[in-house]
């Protein structure tokens, strides 16, 4: 009888916490997108956006896939260009940065 208390209230606990980082997984979005130069539209390679403690490197074309809440403030910087901070408003972005 005990055992059984025992591994129901183990089961419960395990069952709980796992709803919750599913709830929490759930509230992250997908957020794509890309940054280039804001006079000549070129892609920019290398540019870092950061959210929170993630942080994520653009590729060759200036794009870049980061999974973030919805709603929250993207930090864009690459070395000679102005820093920005954009919000992560829909699940596509362009950032346009100014040397």
């Amino acid at each position: 009888m005990k055992k059984s208390l025992i591994l129901a209230a183990a089961l419960c606990a395990t069952l709980s916490l796992l709803a919750f980082g599913m709830q929490q997984h759930d509230k992250n979005s997908l957020v794509q997108g890309q940054v280039i130069d804001k006079l000549t539209g070129e892609p920019l390679a290398g540019a870092c956006i950061t959210a929170g403690s993630q942080a994520v490197y653009t590729d060759f074309d200036g794009n870049f896939t980061l999974s973030q809440a919805a709603g929250s403030t993207l930090s864009v910087s690459l070395i000679s260009y102005e820093a920005q901070q954009v919000k992560a408003a829909g699940s596509t972005l362009v950032v346009a940065l100014l040397q």
